[in-house]
């Protein structure tokens, strides 16, 4: 999906961000091991942010994407318009309590590719196919794959 992760990146840019409003029942909590999203207020909802986190959370031991309550830990989502990037997305960690992911409209508005970056932000990295593969077509798919969410489950500790 061509993204950049691991490197070096500055605070959000905008600094006008909320938490999106879900239709789901998310008792607050405060574990210092989930990660509060943050969405951009300039990110369109075509995005389909809310079913990605459900998504991940859903196969994941604990909901680890918090769209409510609070963590020390934060995951910044921002929007470009790029024609000139090959990127569709983009994630980034500035520290262990912050991360970003930019997401670029002008490839779409897929929900694999979100579902990717936050792959990322789980701490996933490149394979060889599947939703983390680092550069396949976008393919439809609305579900981290069975490879990424075995991954993922080690990694998370709830």
């Amino acid at each position: 999906m061509g993204c950049a992760q691991e490197q070096e990146s500055l605070a959000p840019k905008s600094g006008h961000f909320h938490t999106p409003k879900t239709t789901s029942t998310v008792e607050p909590v405060s574990v210092s091991n989930r990660v509060m999203v943050k969405v951009d207020n300039n990110v369109s909802v075509q995005w389909n942010i809310e079913d990605a986190i459900e998504a991940w959370n859903k196969n994941l031991p604990c909901d680890y994407f918090l769209l409510t309550g609070y963590s020390n830990r934060v995951l910044y989502i921002e929007q470009t318009y790029d024609p000139n990037s090959l990127n569709m997305g983009e994630h980034t960690t500035s520290s262990h309590y912050n991360q970003n992911i930019l997401l670029n409209s002008y490839h779409g508005y897929e929900l694999e590719v979100l579902l990717h970056e936050l792959g990322h932000a789980l701490g996933l990295g490149h394979s060889d196919s599947g939703l983390m593969a680092a550069e396949t077509p976008v393919t439809g798919m609305t579900q981290p794959d069975t490879g990424a969410i075995d991954i993922a489950r080690g990694r998370v500790l709830c």
